[in-house]
C-alpha cells in the first residue's frame, strides 16, 4: 500500500494531505485538526461533508468534517513518523 503524506494548499487553507491506498484526506491544523476531506479514489465517492470554498468553512466550520479519532492499538505497534519525528504510543492490549 502506498502511503503519502505532504503539506498542501486546499480552498487556501494550509493542509496536511495523506494518501493510503485507495484513500486521500485532507486535515487542517488551524482549525482543530478536522479531517475535512476523505476522498475513495477507487469509488470516487466523499465520505465527509466538504465545504465549497475557505468563507464558508471560514464563517461556521462545525458542519464539516470529522475529527481524527485514533482507536486503542490501531496504530502498528503504536508508533508512527511525521515529518522526521516518531510518536509512540502506549499499547494497551497484549497481542493475541
Amino acid at each position: 500500500m502506498r502511503l503519502i503524506c505532504e503539506k498542501q494548499k486546499w480552498l487556501d487553507k494550509d493542509v496536511i494531505h495523506v494518501v493510503a491506498g485507495a484513500y486521500e484526506a485532507n486535515i487542517i491544523p488551524s482549525i482543530g485538526g478536522n479531517v475535512i476531506s476523505l476522498i475513495n479514489t477507487e469509488k470516487n465517492i466523499d465520505i465527509v461533508n466538504k465545504p465549497c470554498d475557505s468563507k464558508t468553512l471560514s464563517q461556521n466550520p462545525y458542519p464539516y468534517g470529522i475529527p481524527p479519532l485514533f482507536m486503542p492499538n490501531r496504530i502498528d505497534r503504536g508508533s508512527f513518523v511525521f515529518e522526521n519525528t516518531k510518536y509512540q504510543f502506549p499499547i494497551v492490549e497484549e497481542e493475541f
